[in-house]
């Protein structure tokens, strides 16, 4: 080797030493290269063990859901299946018997229309009632959201029987209503609920529960 190198002339040395100086360059770019590639692989396997991680997290979330989904069904189905025996015993006693439309409410109401919705729903449409519009100041406060259907009930009766108080806001032009106790034993009363439960048992499904004389 040292022969040949001496037998070359200047320019070809120089070539030479040009070639080996680019070769060495090239190999240590490459190399470089080549760990750095190694480096993303190995984030890439780790992202991707994670990703099989959180995939086999979910896929075992799925599965335990689709088994609560099918509990519920089972208990749904049971649930409805006592419902339905419940409902066809209740019109079976409520309509061979002489009982008022507010009494069967009182009976079945726990298990039917505990949170009252069916109640103040029927009074809605019985009267026309709309607390934005008889209650704006409640309204625009926002209680109206939190209240439940039995509370939103009182305000209703409230309006109907003239039972509410208002108080002025100081510095605006709103009132507020105080809500005072209906007095229930007044003929006015008495006929607002023969015709307000009469429309809560159509509501439930319950009509046949009705004396034949207010059945539509």
């Amino acid at each position: 080797m040292e022969m040949t190198a001496k037998s070359l002339s200047p320019f070809g040395l120089w070539r030479m030493r040009l070639t080996d100086i680019f070769t060495s360059s090239r190999q240590q770019e490459l190399e470089r290269e080549l760990a750095e590639t190694r480096t993303r692989l190995e984030l890439q396997k780790k992202h991707t063990e994670r990703f099989r991680q959180r995939y086999d997290a979910l896929d075992r979330r799925c599965a335990a859901l689709d088994n609560e989904i099918d509990g519920l069904r089972s208990r749904l189905y049971v649930e409805a299946q006592r419902a339905n025996a419940f409902k066809e015993a209740a019109q079976a006693i409520f309509a061979s018997a002489a009982v008022e439309p507010k009494q069967i409410y009182e009976v079945l109401s726990p298990f039917l229309d505990s949170n009252g919705f069916h109640l103040f729903h029927a009074a809605q449409e019985l009267t026309g009632f709309r607390l934005s519009e008889q209650f704006p100041y409640e309204d625009s406060r926002g209680w109206f959201e939190l209240a439940d259907n039995l509370t939103q009930m009182r305000y209703l009766e409230a309006f109907l029987f003239k039972t509410a108080e208002w108080e002025a806001i100081p510095g605006t032009a709103c009132k507020k209503a105080n809500l005072r106790e209906v007095d229930k034993s007044t003929p006015a009363y008495r006929e607002f609920e023969r015709q307000l439960y009469p429309k809560v048992l159509e509501r439930l499904g319950l009509q046949v529960c009705l004396p034949v004389n207010r059945q539509s």
